[in-house]
């Protein structure tokens, strides 16, 4: 069964290379098809030839049929050959050609008394099937092509011959032809309906990744309301919390490390980060070459906004101080944390990234700058917020750049209680 589902595979799959895949399905379809057209052919020649051993039809009778069924079968097999030589519309036209010729041939062996011509009903269904969904103009003929023989084979006056009439094989033949039509129509569907469902699931991938892509440069919320048709996102929070983290010494090393391995120690250390920030539920807004912005209040407001940058800050640290790198050694990083209220929005159509503006910003940014290697420092205001449930040591005043003299502390750890 495998080897029959594998054989069948690379029928389907022959002259699908490097294309589009609308393309690619179509020309999977016109595949299938030949291969169910071969086997409905063989079943037919089978069952005709069945009825005349048996005496229930003639040789004379049946030989036009099987020529054309023959013939078809012929042309079935040579579409997906044409497929994997490349001539993709050769192949479409062929397999038309073929299954139409034939449709009509039955008919019209069949005679009026049968009304074979209800056969050619499959056909507008099969032509939409094999043909590209814009193009218009062969549809069109596929289908004046079916209108103009049916309506051929149903005012001709066409009588089925007596062999067939008078045949006790006749209802049987009838039941077995009509069998095929339906198993012909139910494995085209049944195949289609594969494409689509594989289609759909393509599709839920990619919008999975999509979404997945999109949840990486913006906070859920926020993504929320891009897909929603917002234009214009911005927002006023009064209440967060801001964190700025910072390689130290970080030029040279990167001047000393290939592009490769420079890229591997930044992902080392900030992916555990991006971990970090999940597990406390803190928003990373970005990273900045070696730099890293975390706020925490925003999306969504919450009460312990700064305790959790805190503890943001000195899990960082800790986490840093277990990466000892062979190149480099241990590496140390400036932190700086402020508090207060910032505008948050998203700027930019192409590229566009969430971003955070405002004094609070700002004065995180120079807590960072300002700072000493492996220290968290932070403003007067965030220590008198954290209160005694944190350890600091006094920095006293430094002059920060485009701000002046601040009264500025180094968090040190969890107060135990």
């Amino acid at each position: 069964m495998n080897a029959l589902r594998r054989s069948l595979l690379r029928i389907v799959n022959l002259g699908v290379g490097d294309i589009h895949p609308s393309e690619a399905r179509r020309i999977r379809i016109i595949n299938a098809v030949a291969a169910i057209a071969i086997a409905v052919n063989l079943a037919f020649i089978i069952m005709q030839s069945i009825a005349i051993a048996f005496g229930g039809l003639a040789a004379s009778e049946m030989s036009a049929v099987i020529a054309a069924n023959l013939i078809s079968t012929a042309v079935a097999i040579a579409v997906p050959l044409v497929n994997r030589a490349g001539h993709f519309d050769l192949a479409m036209w062929m397999l038309f050609a073929g299954a139409l010729g034939n449709t009509v041939l039955a008919a019209v062996f069949l005679g009026g008394d049968v009304h074979g011509e209800m056969f050619l009903l499959v056909l507008p269904a099969f032509a939409v099937l094999i043909t590209r969904p814009a193009d218009r103009r062969t549809q069109l003929i596929f289908m004046s092509a079916i209108v103009v023989a049916f309506t051929a084979v149903t005012t001709a006056d066409i009588s089925s011959p007596p062999g067939l009439l008078d045949s006790p094989l006749r209802p049987w033949l009838l039941l077995a032809a009509s069998a095929m039509v339906v198993l012909f129509i139910g494995a085209i569907s049944l195949y289609f309906r594969d494409i689509v469902d594989n289609a759909e699931a393509q599709l839920q991938a990619e919008k999975r990744l999509s979404e997945e892509l999109l949840l990486n440069i913006l906070p859920q919320q926020t993504a929320d309301r891009l897909k929603a048709g917002e234009t214009v996102i911005a927002d006023r929070a009064d209440k967060v919390s801001v964190l700025f983290a910072d390689l130290v010494d970080s030029t040279p090393m990167s001047e000393s490390l290939s592009p490769t391995r420079l890229v591997e120690l930044l992902n080392s250390i900030f992916t555990p980060f991006d971990d970090l920030a999940d597990e406390l539920g803190v928003e990373k807004v970005k990273t900045m070459g070696d730099a890293y912005m975390v706020v925490a209040g925003l999306p969504a407001p919450r009460e312990d906004h700064l305790e959790a940058i805190a503890e943001m800050a000195l899990r960082m640290r800790e986490e840093l101080a277990r990466h000892v790198f062979p190149e480099v050694g241990r590496l140390q990083m400036r932190f700086g944390i402020d508090t207060g209220p910032v505008v948050a929005g998203v700027i930019g159509k192409r590229k566009f990234s969430y971003d955070l503006w405002g004094n609070t910003v700002v004065t995180a940014a120079r807590m960072e700058s300002h700072g000493v290697a492996g220290r968290i420092q932070v403003t007067d205001g965030v220590r008198m917020a954290l209160g005694n449930r944190y350890a600091f040591e006094a920095r006293g005043s430094i002059e920060v750049k485009g701000i002046g003299s601040m009264s500025t502390w180094f968090l040190e750890r969890r107060q135990t209680r």
